[in-house]
């Protein structure tokens, strides 16, 4: 083997291989007829960057807002031409429209050229001051050949401002560019081709017109190693990044030096920092172009500015000159002086009015301390002298205005006048002169003239107006102020007037709209919540009117508006006043309501409302008015009672007292309040307090008069008998009983406690006569006749008693209050009479109905009875109900006994005899007396057993 030559291939194939390698990394130094790797790259960096950077800042530039037609007709013509920013081929380049927002898709949109796609750009979407159009997820496809090298660039499209036609928002959208690819010299350029939508096959990796990119060679000269080949090209390369870099360094720097004298408006030097930087823009950037424009405009704009300030500093001079305010036209030419320096004419003018000012202002001092004659004879002094001044007669004619000379002054002012035509001041003057004299036409006409010479004057067109009012030129005043509040928007006087004369042609909403934007400017401004709210009044709103009064009087309320206010509260207060003594109680608090809505503080309206819910039986509502009532007039007497009233209604009985209580003090002769408080002493049992309340009433009842009906005496004295009765004192309640039956002797009520208190005091024959009377009158009430068949049981006349406690059944069948309990009585009744079956069905329905009955007398009787009708099991059933505990356990053992006895079971029977006696309630003479047990079994009575127990246990 020939090791020369084998070291020789070795060498040769590791050089090829380290070349393969390297090669992606260096630059080309060799010629190559087919293009490399980093060629490829190269290419598809530049496309990238020809729509990230090319096409997306000429859409967001060509949309820029402080771009003029000019400057955007130059980019749209750049952009395809032969300019350095050059974006596109040539003017043949297709862009499939995406302009539109329903085109979405190849399948809707359309192909224009390239200057129709970017005139409709211009046209159909909106300028900004920002930056709307984005562009994202770029994905660029290997390089390709067909006629010429190209890669196609895909990327999404969002477009964030709207149509300026088409109201449907923009979506994002796929868009894929072709971009070409030239080389001139050793530089290659990349220019777009076509834009459209993605299709479906559409892919960046589709290897459809692929170019084989070769890897990068290396030429190996005069033998130099492989190593030092690469460190040469790594070297040039990074030569290369470093001049990129200081180029890219510089490029900013003058950005930045631009923008630095743009903000502080160095306009030169911003230009020409701008324009180096556009000078050294190998990036495909639109913004040093951008920039030029805007500074461009901006230097037009501050020139145009100077000019405008020119004419209005000149504008301004000459109307304070004519207002012969030369202090103020002298600031108005001077700062004209300082924009144009070199005008003799404006410093001559300056110097004149300096002079003028001198003369003036020594008398206008005097003027203003009020030395009227010396003015008047120091102008007199000057005018024999200067006898065409103008400035001279005005100011005299101002002196005679002050001293009450009035032809002199007017004589004055017209020869000022006559002298200067546009001596705005004196026609201001002769105006005001006239109008004192009543004469407002010639009032007009001076101010009228005054602005033929200056309509920028909105307070003299605001004062014409006030003048042509009182001519009746109603349409002429409006013109006025709609003048006036052009020329001085932010004015709020203005708004004040125009909006009174609204008011006064009747025009009320739109006062309301000029008052309010009157109060916008100023809003503290106390006869404009007036007047709106009169208007808002006329409106029926009157809300809102009491809400502007309500501030009227945070601000200060005059005696004329008090009053004038105190009208319409009474106009809205009569008419709900009205409503409610028709008793349409709805619309009487709707009227009310709109009544303390122009003045919330009125008690009395508040008192009406409350009265208005009482009859619509809403209790709240009514305590809330009350309460507001009170709190607005705390001696509100009857405002208090009224509350009393619906606390009582509520069984709140110690609010009831109270404000009952705080109703008498205030009037001392509301003794409706007195009785008031007794009845609610009377409702919560403190009958202590309620028979002094009552008696305070019986004191003074000569005086009460006829203030109390007799009806209302009455109930009053017998309440106070009653209270006098549940304390014990019953032969005083019978005599406030008899005053009540002496008030209304149909007073069934009255009859009814008075026979309590006689069957209290034993007198059953006058508590039988009362109650019969009480029931007779009533006939409705069932408890009334209980009381009677109770009298009448105690009186022993049980047939009676049976029908009265019949009619208490029948009248209370639902047991509302006393069915039970009379049918027990009427038991009891029939029991008395020994009709023990009646007595029995009685006993054990009431029992049934109300457990109030299950006492043990009632039990007793009931045991007893059953005993009688021989039905035992039933008697030993009730007797037994009765416990140790009871007072009639003697009586029920010894009938359990007897009815043992009956059972025929003596052990039994002795046994609860034996238990019977030694309760130690039954005596001997009880024994002897007793007729059940003879009526049971007389044997037993008699039997050894039984006496031998009787003699054991029985003492007495």
């Amino acid at each position: 083997m020939n090791t020369l030559s084998t070291n020789c291939k070795s060498k040769a194939f590791y050089s090829i291989f380290l070349i393969i390698l390297y090669g992606f990394f260096l630059p080309e130094v060799f010629s190559q007829d087919s293009l490399s790797v980093r060629e490829g790259q190269e290419i598809q960096l530049l496309a990238r960057r020809k729509v990230e950077k090319g096409l997306n800042d000429l859409l967001n530039t060509i949309s820029f807002e402080d771009l003029g037609d000019f400057e955007r007709k130059a980019l749209r013509t750049d952009s395809y031409g032969n300019s350095v920013n050059k974006v596109f081929y040539n003017d043949k380049v297709i862009i499939e429209d995406d302009i539109n927002p329903e085109h979405i898709s190849g399948k809707t949109g359309t192909d224009l050229p390239i200057d129709r796609y970017l005139s409709d750009f211009e046209l159909f979407y909106p300028k900004s001051v920002d930056r709307t159009i984005l562009f994202t997820d770029f994905d660029v496809s290997a390089l390709k050949k067909s006629e010429y090298y190209y890669v196609k660039v895909y990327f999404k499209s969002q477009f964030n401002s709207r149509h300026n036609q088409i109201k449907i928002p923009y979506g994002q959208v796929r868009r894929v560019a072709e971009v070409r690819a030239e080389k001139k010299g050793k530089k290659w350029l990349t220019y777009i081709m076509r834009v459209a939508f993605v299709t479906e096959i559409d892919s960046a990796k589709s290897p459809l017109n692929d170019v084989l990119l070769t890897s990068d060679s290396i030429a190996v000269n005069g033998g130099k190693q492989i190593a030092e080949v690469i460190s040469e090209a790594e070297n040039l390369r990074n030569k290369e990044r470093e001049t990129e870099r200081k180029a890219l360094e510089e490029y900013n720097s003058w950005l930045t030096t631009g923008d630095k004298a743009f903000a502080s408006r160095d306009y030169d030097k911003a230009l020409e920092a701008y324009t180096e930087a556009e000078k050294r823009n190998d990036f495909d950037d639109l913004l040093p172009r951008r920039k030029i424009y805007q500074v461009k405009r901006a230097f037009e704009k501050e020139k145009q500015t100077q000019v405008e300030l020119l004419r209005e500093y000149l504008a301004k001079g000459s109307i304070a000159q004519k207002k012969r305010n030369y202090t103020e036209a002298v600031g108005y030419y001077k700062k004209a002086f300082e924009l144009k320096p070199d005008s003799l004419a404006l410093g001559a003018t300056i110097k004149q009015l300096n002079q003028k000012s001198s003369v003036k202002t020594e008398l206008d001092e005097k003027y203003n301390s009020g030395k009227y004659a010396e003015v008047i004879k120091d102008y007199s002094k000057i005018l024999r002298k200067e006898k065409s001044n103008s400035d001279y007669y005005l100011g005299r004619g101002l002196a005679y205005v002050m001293t009450n000379e009035s032809d002199r002054a007017l004589k004055d002012f017209t020869q000022s006048i006559e002298l200067d035509f546009s001596n705005l001041a004196a026609l201001k003057a002769r105006a005001e002169l006239f109008a004192t004299k009543k004469d407002y036409p010639k009032a007009a006409a001076d101010l009228t003239s005054y602005l033929n010479i200056d309509d920028s004057a909105d307070d003299v067109f605001a004062r014409r107006a006030k003048y042509r009012i009182l001519t009746r030129n109603t349409a002429g005043a409006f013109e006025d102020y709609n003048k006036a509040v052009e020329l001085s928007p932010k004015y709020p006087g203005h708004y004040f007037s125009r909006g009174i004369l609204f008011f006064q042609t009747e025009n009320y909403p739109n006062a309301v709209t000029d008052f309010s934007n009157g109060l916008k400017l100023d809003n503290k401004h106390s006869e404009s919540y007036y007047n709106r709210g009169l208007a808002y009044v006329k409106l029926s709103q009157p809300e809102q009117a009491g809400q502007d009064f309500a501030q009227l009087r945070k601000l200060g309320i005059n005696a004329d508006q008090q009053q004038q206010i105190g009208l319409i509260v009474n106009h809205y207060f009569e008419k709900a006043f009205k409503s409610l003594a028709d008793k349409k109680y709805e619309n009487a608090i709707k009227e009310f309501d709109e009544t303390i809505f122009i003045k919330p503080d009125i008690s009395e309206a508040w008192y009406h409302r409350g009265q208005s819910f009482t009859a619509l039986s809403d209790t709240l509502a009514a305590l809330e008015s009350y309460d507001r009532a009170i709190s607005f007039r705390p001696d509100y007497s009857q405002a208090f009672f009224e509350r009393a009233q619906l606390w009582f209604g509520l069984g709140k009985f110690e609010k009831a007292a109270a404000d009952y209580r705080k109703s008498y003090e205030i009037n001392p002769l509301n003794y409706l309040a007195n009785a008031g408080e007794a009845h609610a002493y009377y409702e919560q049992k403190w009958f202590d307090k309620a028979i002094v309340s009552y008696q305070f009433i019986k004191i003074n009842e000569k005086k009460i008069g006829k203030s109390f009906s007799d009806s209302v005496f009455a109930n009053i004295y017998n309440q106070l008998g009653v209270s006098l009765f549940l304390t014990g004192q019953t032969a005083k309640a019978i005599e406030e009983f008899d005053r009540a039956i002496a008030r209304n002797e149909n007073f069934s009520d009255a009859y009814c406690n008075r026979g309590k208190a006689y069957e209290k005091e034993n007198s059953l024959r006058r508590a039988v006569a009362d109650f019969k009377k009480s029931a007779g009158l009533d006939g409705k009430t069932p408890i009334k006749y209980q009381f009677l068949g109770n009298a009448q049981y105690k009186e022993e006349n049980f047939e009676d008693a049976i029908l009265s406690f019949s009619e208490a059944i029948k009248l209370d069948a639902d047991n509302r209050c006393c069915m039970a309990v009379s049918k027990l009585k009427r038991g009891d009744c029939y029991y008395a009479l020994k009709q023990y079956r009646q007595a029995t069905d009685d006993y054990e329905s009431a029992f049934a109905i109300d457990s109030v009955t299950h006492i043990p007398d009632a039990f007793y009787n009931t045991g007893i009875a059953f005993l009688y009708q021989r039905q035992t099991d039933r008697s030993i059933k009730f007797l037994s109900r009765i416990t140790a505990k009871d007072l009639v356990k003697g009586q029920a053992y010894y009938g359990l006994a007897c009815a043992y006895v009956q059972q025929k079971k003596p052990e039994q029977a002795l046994a609860w005899f034996e238990k019977s006696f030694q309760t130690g309630t039954i005596s001997r003479a009880y024994i002897r007396k007793d007729k059940l047990l003879e009526s049971v079994d007389k044997a037993f009575a008699n039997s050894s057993a039984f006496k031998e127990l009787v003699n054991k246990n029985v003492i007495k």
